[in-house]
């Protein structure tokens, strides 16, 4: 019974011990505009070590048909994941992950498969700004991720970003690894 117990509250412990992302102080940075053209709620996780998206950092969320903008750094590795929540399921998974899948096993794996989960990695230049727009609906999922033009030269279109698609993974706990290698 003991192990069973154990096995239900360190999960929990560790999905209450999440970091919030904290932007740049510093003047190395660019910006993304996070913009959520579909149903449900956007969640946006950043990460210290992009190289194996380790140590997540948590940024608040975007609402259906809402944007936020986020300060970052810039001229290394950054990557991020973006979740969608279609149709409710968040709150399945939430509750299935925090008591680590011992309840509902086959419900969080339906919520995970049929969720929106791109992780993303891209060197982002100085000063530049960049849109990161998902779209999703019932049975769909996709998403643009490009560079506005430069205030100096507004003549301009906007560009595709050259970036690394990463397989997302359910990490252990918040310290990940959450994409493979």
């Amino acid at each position: 019974m003991k192990k069973v117990a154990l096995a239900l509250v360190v999960p929990i412990i560790s999905s209450a011990c999440m970091t919030a992302y904290v932007e740049p102080e510093h003047d190395n940075v660019a910006r993304i505009n996070f913009v959520n053209e579909g149903v449900g709620s956007m969640a946006i996780h950043f990460y210290n070590d992009a190289s194996e998206c380790t140590d997540r950092l948590t940024a608040p969320g975007v609402k259906t048909n809402e944007a936020k903008t986020y300060r970052i750094s810039a001229g290394r590795d950054l990557a991020f994941t973006v979740s969608k929540d279609p149709q409710g399921t968040r709150a399945l998974f939430s509750s299935g992950v925090a008591l680590g899948g011992a309840i509902g096993g086959v419900m969080v794996e339906s919520a995970l498969n049929s969720g929106c989960i791109p992780t993303i990695e891209f060197v982002a230049e100085k000063g530049r700004d960049y849109v990161f727009r998902m779209f999703s609906g019932a049975e769909e999922c996709r998403y643009q991720f490009f560079q506005m033009p430069q205030i100096s030269a507004p003549s301009q279109r906007a560009t595709d970003v050259t970036f690394r698609k990463r397989q997302w993974i359910r990490p252990l706990g918040e310290a990940g690894p959450f994409c493979e290698k």
